[in-house]
Parts: structure tokens; sequence; C-alpha cells
């Protein structure tokens, strides 16, 4: 038998799918950051071990096509080849794709086809095909990059409550919502809750921040609408960015990462900006998960096309599993 396994390695969770060459679900597992830029080498042998659940449903004699989008690959050379060399080690398998996490998005997102996709998770990254030519922006990472990203917007609010803290700012709603949802008192209590966590950790615990971001927003919060404005106008960028490097002329943009998905504030800024720039495009959700994207990479990689029968599986195998 033959089966295509599918990953979308993440900053803060990987999703793994196991699918026979007929579409036909067999497993789902869940693990933790793969990150090798941000999370070390040890954490990420520890989540992609955690996959090994789903090799559980094959016996030796099966044909496995294993399509693994990694963060940081292809950013960084030495990550690499050390992907490959965790996967053959922990996995016991040598993947037949290994691409970059959001290349497994854009997949989903387009199918394949033309188009963009810009995923705004835990970082940021965005990417695009136009026949032959592709390109990518962003995806620096949390140094230097990750605008627009969950990260970027808890390193934000964390940054404007410290100025609240000493006096530099008025306090506002912000601050008052991350002081009763960290159980902060002064500001020694920030201070010793930033440092305290493990740098591989750092950056998946400030990006589950955002959705105290959102809320205080929601409730009018000028700090945090102000956050997500900027938020929004960095991913906008992106898009029009990749628009331009490639010469899509009636351009598909799709999105993924939640950021987009759950934060309305954002996501309605991002269109409207996108609609403002260039009216003739077409802006959506994507439609199926980005693990599903590496199922869809797999097969236009074994036979050249996308069978149309397939289409209809995945998207129930998103909406089971993934739809929220």
């Amino acid at each position: 038998m033959e089966y295509l396994l599918g990953v979308d390695g993440g900053g803060s969770k990987t999703i793994g799918i196991l699918m026979d060459i007929n579409g036909e679900l067999k497993a789902v597992a869940t693990s933790g950051p793969v990150n090798l830029a941000e999370n070390g080498e040890k954490m990420v042998r520890e989540n992609v071990r955690r996959l090994r659940s789903l090799l559980n449903r094959v016996s030796p004699s099966d044909i496995i096509y294993s399509s693994f989008g990694m963060p940081a690959f292809g950013e960084w050379r030495k990550a690499d080849q050390e992907y490959r060399t965790i996967l053959v080690e922990e996995l016991g398998i040598t993947p037949t794709l290994l691409v970059n996490d959001v290349v497994v998005g854009w997949a989903a997102g387009t199918l394949g086809e033309d188009g963009i996709h810009v995923v705004a998770g835990t970082g940021t990254i965005a990417y695009g095909r136009h026949g032959k030519k592709e390109a990518r922006v962003s995806g620096w990472g949390s140094i230097i990059g990750d605008e627009g990203s969950a990260y970027a917007l808890g390193q934000e609010a964390l940054r404007r409550i410290s100025r609240q803290f000493d006096g530099r700012e008025l306090p506002t709603l912000l601050k008052e919502l991350f002081c009763q949802r960290l159980r902060w008192t002064s500001w020694q209590d920030l201070t010793e809750w930033i440092y305290s966590h493990q740098d591989a950790e750092r950056r998946t615990v400030i990006a589950a921040l955002a959705p105290v971001v959102y809320e205080a927003g929601q409730k009018g919060d000028p700090v945090a609408r102000e956050i997500m404005d900027n938020a929004a106008q960095e991913l906008s960028l992106c898009a029009k960015t990749l628009i331009r490097l490639l010469s899509l002329p009636r351009p598909l943009v799709t999105y993924s990462g939640s950021v987009l998905t759950k934060n309305e504030i954002v996501r309605q800024r991002f269109m409207n900006d996108l609609y403002q720039s260039i009216p003739q495009a077409t802006v959506k959700e994507s439609e199926l998960h980005p693990a599903l994207g590496a199922i869809i990479l797999l097969y236009r990689e074994i036979y050249g096309v996308l069978p149309q029968i397939l289409l209809p599986k995945l998207s129930l195998v998103s909406q089971q599993f993934f739809s929220e």
C-alpha cells in the first residue's frame, strides 16, 4: 500500500497527517514547535519524535511518500541538513519533499496555482508563485523580524505596558488586562515573568499573549488598536510586495495563521488595505489546513496533477479536524 505523510511544522505547534493514496485519512498527530533557529535541536527532535505515532499505521512493506514544511528551512543553511538528519533519525524515513512551512501553506491556499500566501501565526512569512517564478518576503525571525505576527503583537504590547508601568505613557486597559491575566501587581512581576522563560520557549510564550491584545482592542483600548493596525499594515505590505515582485495581474491572496484567522480587527484592516491598493485582488482565508497543503505538494510531485476527486476529501478532513 502507498501512503502520503504531510507535516506542517510551526513555531507553536506541528500537525502531521497520514492518508492513503486514495485520499482516505488514516491518522492525525499533533506536536510542539520545530523551528531549529528559535527552539534548538533538542526541542525539535523531541517534537518530531512525537510524530512517530503516525507511522504505527503502516507496515515495513508499505511505501511512504512524505512532505515536510519546516520553519527556517531554506533560510538558514545549517538548518537545511539538520532537518534532514533529524527526520531520518527520529522517524526513520527520508522526506520526499522538504520545504519551508510557508510553501505548504501556499499549496493549501492556492491548491498549487499562481498566487500568494501570507502566514501570520507565531511568526510571519509570505510566499508566492507565478508560473516558474517564486518569491518570499518576511520570515526573518524574532530578533529582526516577525512583523505582524502573534509574537510581534505580544512583544509590542509588553513594550508599551513597560512604558505605562514607569510613567512614560499613561496606563490603559491593555495594562489592566495583562495584569489580570498574568497576575502582575508591579513592574517587577513583568520583568520576572519575561526573564523566567527559557530562550527556546520565550517566542511561543509571548505569541500566546496576542489574544489579550485583541480583547483590549475590541474594548476600545487605543494602544491595542494601534498595535493591531500596525500589524495589519505590515502583513498587507508583505502581500503587496509579492504581487509586485511576481507581476501578478489579478492576484489571489490567501492567508492562514491565528492573527489573520482569529483576529477580526487585524484581518479587516489587512483586507481593506489590500483592496484599496489592488482592487482586482481576491483575498480569502485558506480553505485547507497547511498540513493538507503538504499532501497537495506530494500529489503534484508524484503524479504531476492534483486529482479533482481528491479535493472534497481534503476539504472534509480540514473541516472535521481543524475548523474552530
